[in-house]
This record gives C-alpha cells, structure tokens and sequence, in this order.
C-alpha cells in the first residue's frame, strides 16, 4: 500500500511536531519525485507549517515562490506566521500588499494573524492600515482583533488608548475573556502606571471577568517595582478566591522575588514555606533564585536553611529540586568571606556530600579557599592539610 496525498499531509505534520524537517523533506520529494503526485493546498499547507514551525522561513518562502497552487488565505497566515516568529513586520506588510495586488482576500483569520504581527511590536500606523482594509475584504474585526488592537497601544504604551478600545468593545457588547485586561495589565506594569490598575480590576469585577494566575502573576510584578509590597500580598490574599484558582508556581516565585526587590527578605521565606504548605512544588529555578536573592542581601542563615530544605539536609524530605552550582559557590564564598565559614560554610559542604549532592572542585574552594590562608587555617604543613590543595581536591 502506498501513501496518498492526504496521507503524506499527516506524515509531514507528525514529523513536523517531531522537529524532523529533514523528515518533512523526505516524504515532500517522495510524494512528488518518486511517486509523481501533486500536493493538494492542504498538503501544501502543512510543508509550509513545518518548515515556518521549525524556524525555517526563507525555506519556506522559496517553496511557496516556486509553487504553482493559487496562494489562499491559509497559506499566506502560514507565512505571515513566519515573518512574526523571525522578527520581520516589515516584510510581513510588504507581503500582503504583494498579494492583495495579486487579487486575493484574507479572511479574519489571516487579518488577525497580520494585526499580531505588527501589534507586538506597537506598530499601531500600521495596525490601523491593515483594520481599515479589512471592510474592503467583507471581514468584520472580532474580539480577537479588538483585543490585539488592544495589546498594540499597551505595547506601544498608550494605555490610555488601550482602555479606549476596551470600552469601546464592552458598550458594543463584543465577547471578550481575561486576556484583554491581562494584556493592558502587564502594559501598565512595564510602562509604569499603576493609576490604572484599580479601574481595570473593577471593570473586570463589573462584566463578571474571573482573574486568572496570569493576572495576579502581573500585579504582583507591577507592585513590586513600585515598592507597594502590601499590595501584592493583598492581591494574593483576594484574586485567587475572586478566580476560584489557587496560585501557580510562577506566582509564588514572583511573590518572593518581590519581596526580595523591596528588602524584605523574611517574607520572602515565608511566602516560601507558604507555598510548601500548599502542597505546591519548587522547582530548581525558583530555589535558585532565592538562594541568591538571599545572598544579595547577606541573609546567611536563611540562605543555608533553603539549601537544607532543598536537598532535604536537615531530616525533611528531600524536593524534586536543586540549586544550580553558581548561587551554591556564591553562598559559600559569601560564608568564608563574612567568618562563617567554620559555622556555617564547611557543615553545610559536609552535609551536601554526605547525602550524594555532587560537589565539585569549585565549591570546595568557594567555601575552604576564598579566605587568606594565614587567616583561614591553622599554621600545620600541607602534609597534615592535604585538602588545601586545589588540584587534590579535583582528584
């Protein structure tokens, strides 16, 4: 039995999904060089996917130039795709105009997928071109449109502009969900406004918009950089029963980090331990990070407390986590340089061995080596100190 043209179709997507082009490639000449069949625009359309999912753009628009199939609407969102994933808006607009000359019309879909392409980079002249070409075509913007529209001022900054459309889309009763507002949200936090929060949340409260991780995620980072720390716990307190979901662990790290930017490191390990009761898990990045956020600001105790706690040194259960081998040596180094080496640098490095962490070469020297050697070890020769030496201690 041989594979027929819809049947290539599937085996070029599964290998797409598989990041196999060289895969894709194979059953494209197959199909057409060996077997002699023409590929139909939906097979087309899949070598066009596969080549544009797996980065490959120019490779995609050689074949879509040498290909004799009418361009549709599907084809040219495939493409356009492509330029939006390389960074390329200017060449997406030059490629629609090229083929609105050629007499094709774009339906929403693609409409939508050119406004993205421009909107993510706040490139609203050029959003606006393209929504005021969309009646020529007979297609309607929708709540998808409306609300990249949206995310183009809070990209660009004009959030006041951005809560315009919202308004705009809420009086003219255009179905929309929590992305809008997430998307002015996380506007207003990396454009510094926090004046608009309150009425974003209320207009969500008001037309029965549940807040979701995504949006107290944002808030959390909003408030932190604005130094309104008790904001952000207030929105931890209150979103996740107004959303009927519980914090995710994105939100927990970015809660600790937002105690950490406000020097309030004993909050942070209590958000922690929070989080922990919660019956959430920490991953290795999170631990990381507040192993270091805790060094930063000579939090020793602390900072070696989440090491025991991480890899389960001091009788609890060891997570499913790590810290990463740079915040390990800085711990360590930070340890010998502020005295604590004896204390509070060499048990922690014994208890790491002893429960079959890898300890390398640096960390040893991190936690034994930083200090002087006249202030660091007692005056015995080398011989009754043999770990002094570096290159005994990678042996």
């Amino acid at each position: 039995m041989k594979p027929s043209v819809p049947t290539y179709g599937s085996i070029i997507k599964a290998y797409a999904c598989l990041k196999r082009v060289d895969k894709c490639w194979h059953y494209w000449e197959e199909m057409q060089g060996q077997r002699g069949l023409q590929p139909n625009e939906i097979v087309f359309g899949c070598m066009l996917d596969a080549l544009v999912s797996n980065g490959q753009v120019e490779e995609a628009v050689e074949l879509f130039n040498q290909a004799k199939l009418k361009p549709n609407a599907v084809v040219c969102s495939i493409l356009i795709k492509g330029f939006s994933n390389s960074q390329q808006p200017q060449r997406a607009m030059q490629f629609w105009h090229d083929m609105r000359k050629e007499g094709m019309r774009m339906n929403t879909a693609a409409y939508n997928a050119m406004v993205d392409v421009q909107a993510k980079l706040g490139n609203m002249d050029e959003v606006l071109e393209i929504v005021k070409h969309m009646a020529e075509d007979d297609c309607k913007p929708d709540a998808i449109t409306h609300a990249t529209i949206a995310k183009g001022y809070a990209v660009k900054g004009d959030l006041d502009k951005a809560m315009e459309i919202l308004r705009g889309m809420q009086q003219s009763k255009v179905p929309h969900d929590c992305i809008v507002y997430n998307t002015i949200l996380d506007g207003c936090a990396k454009h510094k406004r926090p004046d608009l929060v309150d009425t974003i949340l209320d207009s969500m409260k008001e037309h029965s918009i549940l807040p979701t991780n995504f949006t107290l995620g944002i808030l959390i980072k909003l408030y932190g950089r604005s130094k309104q720390l008790e904001k952000a716990f207030d929105a931890l307190e209150v979103l996740p029963k107004r959303g009927k979901f519980a914090p995710n662990s994105a939100v927990w790290s970015g809660m600790m980090s937002a105690c950490l930017q406000n020097n309030q490191p004993t909050r942070a390990m209590k958000v922690f331990q929070d989080m922990l009761a919660a019956g959430d898990v920490a991953d290795s990045r999170m631990c990381s990070s507040l192993v270091a956020g805790l060094v930063r600001q000579r939090r020793w105790q602390e900072a070696v407390e989440v090491v025991d706690q991480v890899y389960g040194l001091s009788g609890s259960q060891r997570m499913d986590a790590s810290v990463d081998q740079d915040t390990l040596e800085s711990l360590l180094a930070g340890l010998a340089q502020s005295g604590l080496r004896e204390e509070l640098g060499t048990p922690l490095l014994e208890r790491l061995r002893a429960t079959g962490v890898p300890v390398s070469g640096r960390l040893m020297a991190s936690a034994i080596l930083t200090q002087d050697s006249r202030h660091s070890f007692p005056s015995e020769s080398k011989k009754a100190m043999p770990w002094r030496s570096v290159s005994h201690m990678k042996r």
